[in-house]
């Protein structure tokens, strides 16, 4: 006896295609979804880390961080620590210059090595540190003093659009080490 198969129609099979594509396309989505998730957060060190920040005056890259004795070039995370990333952008050039060599000034927070990206969480400043100051700007080269200072005060913050730092509640003793 001849027994015929039935194949379903086309309608049918276009149903059952499209189906089974949705899912795999769903199922392609949220594993993609995850694996991106669980690359970025390899990629920021667990751990805290605390180096060196080197600051270059320059037209070029400013910032970088003593890694294993090599000056690393960083960006700061967008969600860094914002007091902490202000006041460090705030602090006056008389000193940072002197003292942004990788010894004086120290990021804490997490690195992510693959983009460069440090997320601050706080700095500080070694005591004593240096602070430069011109005697005579009208003489060229300038004339510097070099002070030796084992605190921080107000003043050695500059104001600007997006940080304050008579408004800001500083306590400068927890930029001191």
């Amino acid at each position: 006896m001849f027994v015929q198969k039935e194949f379903p129609n086309f309608f049918t099979f276009s149903i059952y295609n499209t189906l089974i594509n949705y899912f795999i396309k769903r199922i392609s989505k949220t594993v993609l979804f995850f694996i991106v998730i669980f690359l970025i957060s390899c990629q920021y060190r667990k751990e805290k880390i605390e180096v060196g920040y080197i600051f270059h005056e320059t037209t070029g890259h400013t910032e970088y961080l003593l890694i294993n004795s090599n000056e690393v070039p960083i960006k700061f995370d967008s969600k860094s620590n914002k007091i902490a990333l202000n006041s460090l952008y705030s602090l006056n050039p008389s000193i940072l210059y002197p003292n942004s060599d990788g010894t004086k000034i120290f990021v804490i927070g997490h690195f992510l090595q693959g983009n460069k990206i440090f997320m601050l969480e706080h700095w500080y400043i070694k005591a004593p540190f240096k602070e430069y100051i011109v005697v005579d700007e009208t003489e060229l080269p300038h004339k510097i003093e070099i002070f030796e200072r084992h605190e921080l005060s107000i003043s050695d913050f500059r104001e600007s659009s997006f940080f304050n730092p008579n408004k800001s509640n500083l306590i400068l003793k927890n930029f001191i080490k």
